[in-house]
Formats: C-alpha cells, structure tokens, sequence
C-alpha cells in the first residue's frame, strides 16, 4: 500500500532530493539563530560585569586610603601628640596629601601638607607600597570616611 510520503519520496528523488534522507550537521539559520542568542549574552553580561569591575578598583583604593590614612596618623601623632585630625585630603595627582586639623576652644592649629613619597611611604606596612587609585582626589572625615571630590 503506498502512502503519501512514498509518492512524494517517488516525486522527489527523481531530481536528486531525498525527503527520507537524514543529513548530518545544522543548517545556516540554526548557526545564526545560535550567535545571535550568544551576542544578546553578550550585551547583557559585559556592563554587568564591567559594574563589577569599577566595584573592586573602588574597594581597592579605599582599602589603599585607609593604610594612608594610618600612615598619616602616625606621622603626625608622632610629631604632636595632642593633634586632633579633622579631614585628610589626598591628591593623586601632585601626590600630597593635606590634614586638616580639628578646630578647639582653647588652640588653633594650621593644616599640614604632606608630600607622599617622603613623609606618608615611610609609616606605611610595606615599604614598597605604591598608590595605584583611579580617583584623583580623596578625603576622609571621621563622620563619612573616604569619599571621591
């Protein structure tokens, strides 16, 4: 008994195209189906991730900001024990770094500027300790810490 697909496989065969032949391998469209689902990924996970990154390169400066910060408390505390520091400000760019001090009743007390290499690398942990930020400008107040000018 010869149902529809035969006659049609009949049909068909007779011009080389074989409706039962099983090919191997994908056809075009399924390849470009398959990048294009791959570039929607793409778009959507680099942002995402670069977010990720500028995340970490913060958290490392600030990490790096409080071991100047303990450098600079240490530098002038050793100096003046009875200095109270109000705010640090550090340039990345001239690499200094200006205390201000706080303000009392009974003294006043003038800003200090520091110069990195010379008075702030030496009271850090490591001696080869180099600032690699990527804001230009920090400062820290006791109430908010670090924060980008």
């Amino acid at each position: 008994m010869l149902c529809a697909l035969d006659i049609a496989n009949d049909y068909f065969s007779l011009g080389g195209f074989d409706l039962m032949k099983k090919t191997s391998g994908f056809t075009l469209v399924e390849l470009i189906v398959v990048i294009a689902i791959l570039g929607i990924l793409a778009g959507i996970a680099i942002p995402v991730y670069s977010g990720y990154i500028a995340k970490a390169r913060e958290a490392a400066d600030l990490m790096q900001l409080d071991a100047v910060k303990t450098a600079v408390a240490f530098y002038v505390l050793e100096d003046n024990p009875t200095y109270q520091i109000s705010s640090i400000t550090y340039d990345g760019q001239n690499g200094s770094v200006v205390v201000t001090p706080l303000q009392t009743m009974d003294e006043e007390s003038d800003e200090i500027t520091l110069d990195y290499e010379a008075n702030v690398v030496p009271y850090l942990a490591d001696p080869d300790y180099q600032w690699k930020g990527t804001a230009t400008s920090w400062t820290w107040t006791p109430e908010n810490g670090w924060r980008k000018d």
